[in-house]
């Protein structure tokens, strides 16, 4: 868990969904569990993206926690 907790894409994709959700996140948290939406989801792909993140908003709806998001970024699955 500690090399999640310190990768770069998994810490601004807990920056980012905490501004957008406006709740503390854990990698493991679900998007939907903590009242993200498709409006939130075109948002956190807005940020993502200023923040240097390859990733369309479909991501965050199909990959609903932090860590699978950030797997998929990875991945260029995103």
């Amino acid at each position: 868990m500690s090399d999640l907790a310190n990768d770069e894409i998994v810490l601004k994709l807990t920056a980012i969904w905490e501004a957008e959700l406006g709740a503390v996140v854990t990698p493991e948290d679900d998007f939907f569990d903590l009242g993200g939406d498709s409006l939130l989801a075109l948002a956190v792909a807005r940020q993502a993206r200023a923040a240097g993140i390859s990733m369309r908003a479909g991501a965050v709806l199909r990959h609903t926690t932090v860590s699978a998001l950030a797997d998929a970024v990875r991945r260029g699955a995103a």
